[in-house]
């Protein structure tokens, strides 16, 4: 999307959803690399949620629902904006 490779995207709503675990993005270069591509992104009118291994794990019902509600309220901003 935009030259970016997303673990997610919900293009309705225009939202990324990103699954990040230690393993792929420990460093300074991959968490720099990361905030430059929310950034892209949301210039492309694309929010980006991201959410930790340790959360999906930890706490899926609790992740799943914040995800729900952030979807909903993205579809109502996109839809008020005419898409």
């Amino acid at each position: 999307m935009h030259g970016y490779e997303v673990d997610a995207l919900f293009a309705a709503q225009r939202l990324v959803v990103e699954l990040d675990g230690w393993e792929f993005h420990k460093g300074r270069v991959a968490f720099g690399d990361d905030r430059d591509r929310d950034a892209d992104l949301l210039d492309f009118g694309y929010e980006t949620v991201r959410i930790t291994w340790d959360r999906l794990h930890e706490t899926p019902e609790r992740e799943a629902a914040r995800l729900r509600r952030i979807l909903a309220r993205r579809e109502r901003e996109v839809g008020n904006r005419g898409g």
